[in-house]
């Protein structure tokens, strides 16, 4: 456990929304999905719309399909930084996700 210190006026402010501990915990919660979730998705949904493929199915087509590799290559040369950033995204994302499925649990 971390014990934090808030200024007096931040207590004050956050005391009509309840306990002010759960109050921080929530907002951390907010704040958690708001930026770094919203932030990994919107990655990801970039990459998607960029390759008109979810990644699972990106990955499988340019493993098994060396048609689709052979346009990949052709057309988008940075296809495969790009594949490794998606990658990174969705194991971000699935990090922070079990990180708020715990908080949520607790």
């Amino acid at each position: 456990m971390v014990t934090l210190t808030l200024e007096s006026e931040y207590v004050d402010l956050l005391k009509p929304f309840g306990q002010v501990e759960e109050v921080l915990k929530e907002i951390i919660r907010c704040y958690a999905r708001e930026y770094a979730i919203a932030k990994l998705q919107e990655q990801i949904n970039q990459f998607e719309i960029k390759y008109g493929l979810p990644y699972d199915q990106f990955y499988d087509r340019v493993a098994t399909d060396e048609l689709f590799l052979a346009k990949l290559n052709q057309a988008n040369l940075v296809w495969e930084l790009d594949i490794n950033a998606w990658e990174y995204a969705v194991e971000e994302l699935a990090v922070w996700q079990q990180r708020l499925a715990k908080l949520s649990n607790n």
